[in-house]
């Protein structure tokens, strides 16, 4: 497939997704690789659910220490003003502060973690997701072009299998739409159960809390951040796993 604008590749998708026309009353766990993909991705979705009272869970899996300019040193509280601005930008979202996990596993080296970090990770989400009989569960693609994130599928994927739980499974592209392009032979058929969710009347508070990441939208860019401000979301939803 050609290379395109991340505009273009955005529509593309949006074009292709099926509207979802409602959202349902089942509860969510939202699993994110660093503090702000959750926004960027499923901020008007947290925002809806919340509006219905439907409990949303957050989990942060890296602890956002990598959140800096490359070639710079490393800000001494980058950590804990990740954290913050994560609070703030869910709460916003309509999600209590009991209701969001840190897991402070190292940012940038999800795809490197030992057996032993590996299991006490999978085992952590399992353990949360066990917490409901039915959810839905949200993680970054599978394929998103950022090792992090397509490790923190890997791990949800598995503890979903683990999980005693009924699961939906969906996925959420945030590397994918920024870099507008298909990489290392990514095709339509990576996005199979494509839709798209309208977020109009939560679109305002989507905004506000997207603005919270004040201390990674000087990194970002205004080209990165239009990528997630339409009034849809867009989501894979995937078959359950087995456990292997």
């Amino acid at each position: 497939m050609n290379i395109c604008t991340s505009a273009l590749l955005t529509a593309q998708l949006l074009r292709r997704a099926e509207p979802v026309l409602s959202v349902s009353l089942v509860p969510v766990v939202v699993v994110a690789p660093h503090e702000d993909d959750e926004t960027f991705g499923c901020g008007g979705l947290i925002a809806l659910k919340r509006q219905l009272g439907v409990p949303v869970t957050v989990v942060f899996v890296s602890d956002g220490g990598g959140g800096y300019q490359e070639g710079t040193t490393a800000p001494p509280d980058i950590v804990v003003t990740r954290e913050k601005e994560a609070l703030k930008a869910t709460g916003i979202l309509g999600v209590p502060a009991e209701q969001v996990m840190f897991l402070r596993f190292p940012d940038t080296r999800l795809s490197k973690l030992d057996a032993s970090e590996w299991q006490q990770l999978v085992s952590t989400l399992a353990e949360c997701f066990n917490q409901q009989a039915e959810l839905e569960v949200y993680v970054t693609h599978q394929r998103d072009l950022h090792p992090d994130h397509e490790a923190t599928y890997r791990a949800v994927a598995e503890a979903v299998a683990r999980s005693s739980s009924q699961v939906r499974l969906f996925e959420y592209p945030i590397w994918i739409r920024w870099m507008g392009k298909f990489h290392r032979n990514l095709q339509w058929s990576d996005f199979p159960g494509l839709i798209k969710v309208s977020i109009a009347s939560e679109h305002a508070t989507k905004l506000r809390a997207m603005q919270v990441y004040a201390s990674q939208i000087g990194l970002l860019g205004r080209a990165h951040l239009r990528c997630y401000e339409q009034v849809w979301e867009i989501f894979v939803e995937r078959p359950r796993p087995n456990h292997p």
